[in-house]
């Protein structure tokens, strides 16, 4: 996903600085981020993916959610779309979406670098690109959970829904 296009694009960058310096004459070591996992816990192979995405559909059996969550969660958060889940369901007086919303802005406020909606919607989740219909409902949440979160000005939310609806209007007009 991703995250392998980041660790390529680096790794391509590595590679012609140390063709460079190995043309200096200094000796350089291999790069080890291949072996470095990108989350943890990590899948080992697609098989674990499959029965992780199984797994958290049967723990969704019983909730109004529509089970293309657990897909949704396992291929963006990995096995952290458990712990993602468990908040969600903690929150017993909300609708499910919403309190998924939550749960996902929760998880990567705590855990990844989120510093504004947009880095959520695009970045992180892709819900701009690939669940535009969740835009929205996430939207009337986003702001909000900004606002309380990193204690924003009214001038700081005014610039973050300008921004958010320059990009809005873009992911969903084609020329």
């Amino acid at each position: 996903g991703k995250l392998t296009g980041y660790r390529k694009m680096a790794e391509r960058v590595v590679d012609i600085v140390a063709e460079k310096l190995e043309d200096n004459l200094i000796d350089i070591p291999f790069t080890k981020t291949e072996s470095i996992h990108l989350t943890d816990p990590y899948f080992i192979n697609y098989r674990q993916v499959k029965e992780a995405i199984e797994e958290l559909e049967v723990l969704m059996s019983g909730y109004n959610i529509n089970r293309i969550y657990a897909t949704y969660l396992i291929q963006n958060y990995g096995p952290a779309a458990v712990d993602i889940w468990n908040n969600c369901i903690e929150r017993k007086q909300e609708d499910t979406e919403e309190a998924l919303i939550r749960a996902e802005l929760d998880f990567c406020y705590e855990h990844e670098m989120m510093l504004k909606p947009l880095d959520f919607i695009v970045r992180r989740t892709g819900r701009g690109y690939f669940m535009p219909s969740t835009i929205p409902l996430v939207k009337r949440i986003i702001f909000t959970y900004f606002q309380e979160r990193m204690n924003w000005s009214a001038l700081e939310m005014q610039e973050n829904h300008q921004e958010w609806e320059e990009v809005m209007q873009t992911l969903h007009t084609f020329s």
